[in-house]
């Protein structure tokens, strides 16, 4: 009941149908005697000289293999033959005829699994029935050679390595069909996560910017975006400087070609040639069907000749989305401590312990850089992932020492680019989000040791905070809801608690005083006024909102106690 027969499909392709489709209801279990009966009935149904029949047979012998699991195993050499026979027959080259059979040959691949070895007749069976049915170059074949490679990848990942699947799906991604893109994102996510190792020396990365560049179908971007934080998690803790290469090219360059480490033909996107099928799964002893000649690939050409480059701008939202993975990668590169402290980097260098000396605080200068350069440059929705990312970069590497100079900590050589973006943030021409970020960058730069000692740039940063104090009331972004002010505010006043709770840590030891906060405690003292009254009135403001939430629920005493004291 899940296929509408057409009006002029015979009745012998009902019964074939038929048959497939009870077979599937009742289930391989409790018609496992009864598979060698039906394979036999349709494969001479298949047989016919009705295309019709011969289609619809086909399609109930798929239904078949899906129901039967495991008990199909031994009826797959003859399902084998039977693609295969097909194929010969100059008649057959219809394009549903060729998309059925790669059905079937799927359907085959998952019920083999762990059969499917790399020199196995099996498998040398399924590489040649997928190499002739995609040889045509029909978009619904091409589909189901793309959907062969995941298949393995899902089922038979001893069959093909890492490499020569990666070979053959990169080109894929520039389709254009957008189910050809989408599967081969996906499967490429897949061996992400099956074999992480293998696919971190594969360096597809700016192969997945540029696809995501230039792709339209939201869903299939959103994948390659989630493809490529997975990609980053995995391979950032071995190649933290490689990320930050391609990133930075991704972030601040003016145009992008596609550079792809395997080319395709000049002559489209699409193209699947029957010699790189065999070199991509290896060699084939036992070449049952032979495509027709094509004109062989040059893999070894300049990426000019195969594809046509795109002398255009990235995309806006393409830099957004490489800034904000700029900011996942200080904690990608996961909790190993050599990679935030440089005494222990130069030590697992010297020592040689680690597959990878490639250490994320080796490249903190460049990381700063970069940071910076986001924060200050001309893209407004990027400047907060910038000062934001400054801000991660202070709590990871706040409490690192510089070991060329004791006493001090490594951050102190940014001070420069620190203390510029926090002006460039904290400006009357700044929007909420950038605002937000800038106060909170510069609370952590006040109450940390990178000043170090620098009077003129604390002051600096503390009148900085000092002045959107001043106009508290008149702060509004009539482009935001009113909740945004109040969270500015908010952060606003935490600002200034926090720089004001770390001076008096000083004041209150009387000894050791740094002169740069001795000098903040009276311009705290002039401001202590002013804060309370916003203090008392944010906190008013906060416990109106949580009871008159909580007015209309009979909330217990002990409950609003609680409230109370969080």
């Amino acid at each position: 009941g899940e296929l509408v027969t057409p009006v002029d499909l015979s009745y012998a392709a009902s019964v074939a149908l038929s048959l497939g489709c009870i077979h599937r209801t009742a289930g391989g279990m409790a018609l496992s005697t009864l598979v060698t009966l039906t394979v036999n009935s349709l494969s001479h149904l298949s047989k016919s000289s009705n295309s019709n029949l011969q289609l619809w047979s086909l399609h109930a012998l798929l239904l078949t293999i899906e129901a039967a699991g495991l008990s199909y195993v031994s009826q797959v050499q003859g399902t084998l033959f039977l693609a295969m026979e097909i194929l010969l027959l100059e008649e057959n080259g219809y394009v549903d005829f060729r998309q059925e059979i790669g059905h079937l040959i799927n359907a085959i691949v998952a019920v083999l699994g762990p059969e499917l070895a790399p020199g196995s007749i099996f498998f040398s069976r399924c590489k040649s029935v997928i190499a002739e049915i995609s040889s045509s170059n029909e978009t619904a074949t091409l589909l189901e050679s793309v959907r062969f490679a995941q298949q393995l990848v899902l089922f038979a990942p001893q069959a093909v390595p890492v490499h020569s699947h990666v070979r053959s799906l990169v080109p894929t991604l520039f389709s254009r069909q957008p189910s050809h893109r989408y599967l081969a994102v996906s499967t490429l996510r897949h061996l992400i996560e099956r074999d992480p190792a293998a696919m971190i020396n594969e360096n597809i990365e700016e192969n997945l910017f540029s696809m995501l560049d230039g792709e339209t179908d939201s869903e299939i971007a959103t994948l390659v975006r989630a493809t490529i934080i997975r990609l980053l998690y995995t391979s950032c803790p071995l190649h933290p400087s490689r990320w930050l290469a391609v990133l930075r090219n991704m972030v601040l360059a003016t145009s992008v070609t596609r550079n792809m480490s395997e080319g395709l033909t000049s002559s489209g996107y699409d193209s699947v040639d029957s010699t790189h099928e065999n070199d991509v799964y290896g060699e084939d002893d036992d070449n049952m069907i032979s495509g027709p000649k094509q004109e062989q690939v040059n893999w070894s050409a300049p990426i000019s000749s195969q594809f046509s480059r795109r002398n255009k701008h990235l995309r806006y939202r393409t830099r957004v989305f490489a800034a904000e993975c700029v900011s996942h990668v200080p904690v990608a590169v996961g909790t190993e401590p050599a990679h935030f402290d440089l005494l222990l980097a130069r030590s697992a260098i010297a020592k040689g312990t680690y597959l990878s000396n490639d250490w994320l605080v080796l490249k903190l200068q460049e990381l700063v850089s970069l940071s910076y350069q986001i924060s200050t440059g001309q893209f407004e929705g990027m400047q907060p992932i910038g000062v934001q990312l400054l801000c991660l970069i202070m709590d990871k590497f706040g409490m690192t020492v510089d070991p060329e100079f004791p006493g001090h900590i490594l951050l102190e050589q940014f001070q420069a680019q620190l203390v510029s973006a926090v002006k460039t943030a904290i400006s009357t021409t700044s929007g909420p989000l950038l605002l937000e970020a800038g106060l909170e960058l510069a609370t952590k730069v006040m109450t940390s040791s990178v000043i170090g000692g620098d009077k003129v740039a604390l002051n600096r940063l503390f009148l900085l905070i000092s002045r959107p104090l001043s106009d508290i009331e008149d702060l509004f972004y009539p482009s935001f809801a009113d909740w945004v002010v109040c969270k500015i505010k908010v952060r606003l006043l935490t600002a200034h608690a926090a720089v004001k709770c770390y001076t008096y840590q000083f004041l209150r030891a009387k000894e050791n005083v740094p002169d740069e906060h001795q000098q903040l405690a009276p311009l705290l003292a002039n401001s202590s006024t002013l804060l309370g009254k916003y203090w008392v009135g944010a906190l008013k403001d906060y416990f109106s909102i949580i009871f008159g939430l909580h007015s209309r629920i009979n909330v217990r005493p002990s409950v609003k106690l609680q409230l109370l004291h969080t």
